[in-house]
């Protein structure tokens, strides 16, 4: 792709403003424009070392969790029946990318503009809403603007299109898309850990390996928790591709999987949180696995996924971003309590903070380039086996088609 001179300003396009929240997840693949590679720059000044203490009272470590021990415990109207293959996507209506001068706020000192951030009103989303409330995105001047998606919403295409300059995510569910063409480049881990698979109490299913040729309900075909859920089937032996027809995922309004699991129109559900913790609180389901469990364990649950031309037109840009996000997700980590009353407070989860906070302690809180970049390869070669990406796919050269090195040093 061309560079267009001048750089182009990243500006917003039509979209939903930020209110009460629905719950809600990642949706299904679209296709868009071929993604760049972008290019290689060395850690700005400032980049947080290990071992620092930054602004938010945490501090930068290598390896390990920041904040408290993890414990094991956590916590639509109309349903598609998927025997066939991924769903092929439209072109986003008015989700083309545009950049565009804005008048800049007096502590705004990027040249990119008004940067929307997209979440959908997960539990695990507390490291962007604390970033932004915070002030992290605005002290590293920043002008953020974060956009709850509509029902439905595709945010995979509609980062590659420039509607939306990043959104969070599993880096499962973005490599069909991006090895698809969708110009989006994956920076940073956030956490693991937010993502459950989830059966009726007392029933018939009491591993994974039994629910082969069942009904899984998820919210879409490239939703984070389906693209992780098919490594733990994988590993039980079954193949979970649909064209396989060894599960048969349903798809269902995100915020009625539940009711869907307990009426029994699906034997289980894969879902973020809190949509996954719902149907376990009065006692009539139970947590089967998650993603903090089993050999698949620490794969990122969220990372940083960026919008292409952003990261090539505005390499500094991107790593304030980043950096400012993993700082917000690091404040989380030290700040459970806090970061559960701002998404209540705030209206961004629809839960209560005594829901909330079991959740968030759940989570592991380190964020990483580095190991989301080692995580790549292996995670791509393993994911191949699920039959979601083509058989032709080099691993190696989806890593590095998929990944942005921005210097960060952490």
């Amino acid at each position: 792709m061309a560079r267009l001179h001048p750089p182009r300003r990243f500006a917003p396009t039509a979209g939903t403003p930020r209110g009460p929240p629905t719950m809600s997840d990642d949706h299904t693949p679209e296709n868009t424009p071929e993604a760049t590679n972008a290019p290689r720059h060395d850690p700005p000044a400032g980049t947080p070392e290990a071992g620092s203490v930054l602004p938010s009272g945490a501090v930068v470590g290598g390896t390990g969790t920041i904040g408290p021990e993890p414990q094991q415990r956590g916590p639509s109207r109309r349903s598609l029946l998927i025997g066939g293959g991924l769903a092929a996507a439209a072109v986003v209506a008015g989700g083309v990318g545009l950049f565009a001068a804005r008048d800049r706020g007096p502590t705004t000192t990027s040249s990119a503009g008004k940067l929307r951030i997209a979440y959908g009103g997960d539990v695990c989303e507390a490291a962007l809403f604390a970033a932004y409330e915070k002030g992290f995105f605005r002290d590293a001047g920043l002008d953020v603007e974060i956009v709850k998606t509509a029902t439905g919403e595709d945010t995979h295409p509609a980062v590659g299109s420039g509607k939306y300059v990043a959104a969070p995510g599993i880096f499962f569910s973005w490599l069909k898309p991006i090895e698809q063409g969708v110009n989006v480049k994956l920076v940073a881990g956030l956490h693991e850990g937010c993502l459950r698979l989830v059966v009726p109490r007392n029933g018939p299913i009491t591993s994974v390996q039994q629910l082969r040729g069942k009904r899984i309900g998820v919210s879409g075909l490239q939703s984070s928790a389906l693209n992780f859920f098919s490594l733990d089937l994988l590993d039980a032996g079954i193949v979970p591709s649909p064209e396989a027809r060894q599960v048969e995922w349903v798809v269902i309004e995100n915020d009625l999987l539940p009711k869907a699991l307990l009426e029994g129109k699906v034997d289980a559900i894969a879902a973020s949180d809190p949509v996954a913790l719902l149907a376990t609180l009065e006692g009539r389901a139970v947590e089967l696995t998650n993603n903090r469990q089993g050999v698949n364990a620490q794969q990122y649950c969220c990372a940083t996924a960026l919008n292409g031309d952003f990261v090539r037109d505005y390499p500094e840009e991107g790593r304030k971003l980043v950096t400012a996000w993993a700082e917000g997700s690091r404040w989380v980590g030290s700040n459970i309590e806090e970061a559960a009353q701002i998404e209540v407070d705030k209206k961004y989860v629809a839960g209560t903070v005594e829901q909330i906070v079991p959740i968030l302690k759940t989570y592991g809180y380190n964020p990483s380039a580095k190991s989301l970049r080692a995580a790549l390869v292996p995670g791509i070669q393993k994911f191949a086996g699920t039959g979601f990406l083509d058989r032709r796919t080099s691993p190696e050269e989806l890593a590095d088609k998929v990944y942005a090195d921005l210097g960060l040093g952490w």
